[in-house]
């Protein structure tokens, strides 16, 4: 009876939710054993990695391994649904309860991927699934528990009220966490578009936390402080911002830049919010590196009519370079043509012709080989082996923390590949992005342009820093959005005490040009390119000297980048640009040839 009672125990907190995080409980043996799923934010993000934890209380006499299969799904109504696969294990010692986290990656093709983790180490197993949230016209916004723990569903009904006619129905674009349980890695907020936490939240989190969420911010993040009136400065809660923005529009507070993304400062009654403001999350005021035209498949508006505009030519300048390849049908048409006159009426009537019909059993396997082999050497011919590409990447430098924040976009084309797997150096997070739909691109809003979907899904494996599946495909082609922090001692030096400023590189990769705005807001400029090591006397130069340069510089980005760089320039700040990929690249599958590859850095010079 103990043991039934204990069972609807388990079942009841599995199917209960809780509104700061959703809470699953696995049986792992007829005992005591089990072990506690936790998602950190009561939504799965919808790109990105989703942070769970999950807590293993093994009061077996023996110290158990435990295993963890991810599977996230996204809900394609176009289709077959896309997925990535994952897995994890943690030891659980004897006689111990052991708590770990872990980054689970999301499949970021559609909205509202849900996600599924399996779990086992006894004589039983489960599963266990979290809700994804995300929608087209809403920044995806997570709110802590002092600013939402009750009014979590009345701000996502009054969005929903705000946005009739829009298509926004069933899915949530806001949900909540506690702030105790947030993650030290940045990768656990790159699913977010906006992250919201009260002054005394944000100091009460461990350091590591907070310095995780600046870095998610210099990768393009937007961090909402509310603090209470007459509340602490930036500065005093240990964040140092690069400049003030001009708010676009009635906006609470300040607004700061920091890197690629915004630190928000907010004035605060102490209350939890009612809603009444959330028409600041909306995907137009909300601008996120998830939300480019090359971003994430999720954050790409296609569909809606005039919204499949972007993917003109003239404003998708790496598809532009790759160029557009024909689909040459008619050859492999030939073949399969002459194939068919062969294997059958020739076959039949001259090579295996009446009283030598046994040598059908050779004729026609070796007819065949030809057939295909033929066909192998025109896919060889058209396509060749391996593929081609073009990258483009903004780099936020910043010396201070021996780190470079890259946002990268790349698109590719393959021909006959091998192999599609790859492994990154650091840790990264890779999304697939929509591309013009074309009979080479297998991932697209494809009904919006006259093709047919294609009936297969995507199926993506990732397992560390290893990727696997359809990330590469033969005879396609794909773009990919990455996004990575990496450690670097490289950077540029300026010499204290010069009336002019004059510069040293130690960075690895040489630069086109260099610009300077000095602590007065005056322009300078390397007279010419600035190799590693070199020591440059800068000379001046006028804000129209660099805005057209500047113009130049990013004209390869996509037009959402465009415009979050066209800002005013902060003052101490330098801007460059590269075409070595040592300035800042992130390298993935090494068979394809990168035929062009465009780096525009930036950040502080003091």
């Amino acid at each position: 009876m103990n043991r039934i009672l204990r069972t609807i125990a388990l079942l009841a907190a599995a199917s209960s939710w809780s509104e700061a995080q959703t809470s699953h409980t696995v049986l792992l043996d007829d005992k005591s054993s089990e072990a506690e799923v936790v998602s950190v934010f009561s939504l799965v993000p919808p790109t990105g990695y989703a942070p769970v934890r999950v807590k293993v209380k093994n009061d077996a006499a023996v110290e158990r391994k435990i295993t963890i299969g991810a599977s996230s799904r996204s809900d394609n109504y176009r289709g077959p649904d896309n997925g990535l696969e994952s897995s994890f294990s943690m030891t659980a010692p004897a006689n111990k309860t052991t708590e770990r986290e872990f980054l689970v990656p999301v499949c970021g093709v559609e909205e509202g991927s849900d996600l599924r983790l399996s779990i086992s180490g006894g004589d039983r197993s489960g599963s266990v699934s979290f809700d994804g949230g995300g929608v087209q016209e809403m920044a995806f916004t997570v709110f802590s528990k002092a600013l939402a723990e009750h009014s979590l569903k009345a701000i996502n009904d009054n969005a929903r009220a705000s946005a009739k006619g829009s298509g926004y129905r069933r899915e949530e674009f806001a949900a909540l966490y506690d702030a105790a349980m947030l993650p030290a890695d940045w990768r656990g907020y790159s699913g977010l578009d906006v992250l919201a936490i009260s002054a005394d939240e944000w100091m009460a989190v461990q350091p590591g936390v907070r310095s995780a969420i600046l870095q998610w911010v210099k990768l393009g993040g937007n961090l909402d402080l509310h603090a209470k009136t007459g509340g602490p400065a930036l500065e005093s809660l240990g964040i140092h911002v690069d400049s003030i923005l001009t708010a676009e529009r009635p906006y609470p507070g300040q607004r700061h830049a920091l890197g690629a993304g915004m630190v928000s400062a907010i004035p605060w009654d102490g209350k939890e919010l009612d809603g009444t403001e959330v028409g600041r999350y909306s995907s137009a005021a909300v601008k996120t590196a998830q939300r480019e035209e090359y971003g994430s498949a999720l954050r790409v508006l296609t569909g809606q009519g005039q919204d499949v505009q972007p993917y003109s030519a003239g404003r998708n300048p790496l598809m532009e370079a790759l160029g557009t390849k024909d689909f040459a049908a008619w050859q492999v048409g030939l073949i399969l043509m002459i194939f068919g006159i062969v294997v059958g009426p020739v076959n039949l009537f001259y090579f295996a012709k009446a009283g030598r019909r046994h040598r059908l059993f050779y004729t026609t396997p070796l007819i065949s080989i030809i057939a295909a082999v033929l066909l192998l050497a025109v896919i060889f011919f058209q396509d060749g082996i391996g593929g081609k590409g073009h990258r483009a990447a903004v780099v936020y430098l910043d010396a201070a923390e021996n780190a470079a924040f890259v946002h990268q976009f790349q698109v590719s084309r393959t021909g006959v590949l091998f192999g599609g797997s790859f492994e990154t150096d650091e840790a990264v997070v890779v999304n697939m992005a929509l591309l013009p739909a074309s009979r080479w691109n297998r991932l697209n809003n494809a009904s919006d342009f006259g093709y047919r979907s294609r009936s297969e899904p995507q199926n993506y494996t990732v397992s560390g820093n290893s990727y696997a599946g359809d990330w590469f495909q033969s005879r396609a082609e794909q773009g990919q959005i990455l996004d990575a922090m990496i450690s670097t001692r490289g950077r540029l030096e300026l010499k204290p005490g010069s009336a002019t400023p004059v510069i040293t590189s130690t960075l690895t990769a040489p630069l086109a040009r260099v610009f300077y705005t000095d602590a007065a807001g005056k322009y300078w400029s390397s007279p010419g390119p600035v190799t590693t090591g070199a020591t440059i006397t800068l000379v001046e130069a006028t804000p129209g000297d660099f805005i057209a340069w500047r113009a130049e510089a990013v004209a390869v980005l996509p037009e959402g980048q465009r415009k979050r760089l066209v800002t005013d320039a902060p003052k101490n700040f330098f801007y460059a640009s590269s075409t070595d990929p040592r300035a800042g690249m992130v390298e993935t599958l090494g068979s394809i040839r990168w035929e062009s590859d465009h780096v525009f850095l930036y950040g502080p010079l003091r």
